[in-house]
């Protein structure tokens, strides 16, 4: 996941995600989908959180940028790419499509897509469900 840069900060996170996993997995609800798609909503999520954290942001504000700094492709993201998901996202019409992108690969919340689309968020919950339900199609699920 290349949310967040900082090793130290990942290791943080990652201690977090396990922590969140371990107390809610009795919220894991099989019919809403697979335990790997559950998981990786929390990390996203958690990683998004601390990035957004005013002490986060508050302890990059007078970093120098380094060359630990430029982020160069991680395995995470080239696994993510082999598998085929963004592939899969442009078979998407192309109102799903932006949705899906800005959800999943930009890390943007639903209200946050409301306002960069100009639609309610009534229809980005609709467009979302509706993406999700055409691509469990295409890949049988």
């Amino acid at each position: 996941m290349s949310i967040v840069i900082d090793a130290t900060v990942s290791g943080d996170v990652l201690q977090e995600v396990f922590m969140k996993i371990w107390k809610q997995i009795d919220h894991y609800d099989v019919s809403r989908g697979r335990l790997f798609t559950w998981m990786h909503n929390i990390a996203r999520s958690t990683a998004i959180d601390m990035v957004r954290s005013k002490a986060w942001q508050h302890s990059r504000t007078n970093k120098s940028l380094t060359d630990n700094d430029i982020q160069l492709p991680d395995k995470a993201q080239q696994q993510q790419e082999d598998l085929g998901l963004r592939k899969m996202v442009k078979v998407l019409k192309p109102e799903y499509r932006a949705v899906v992108e800005l959800s999943y690969f930009e890390g943007y919340k639903q209200e946050e897509i409301a306002k960069i689309v100009g639609i309610p968020l009534g229809t980005v919950k609709t467009r979302l469900r509706a993406a999700l339900l055409q691509l469990r199609k295409e890949i049988n699920f």
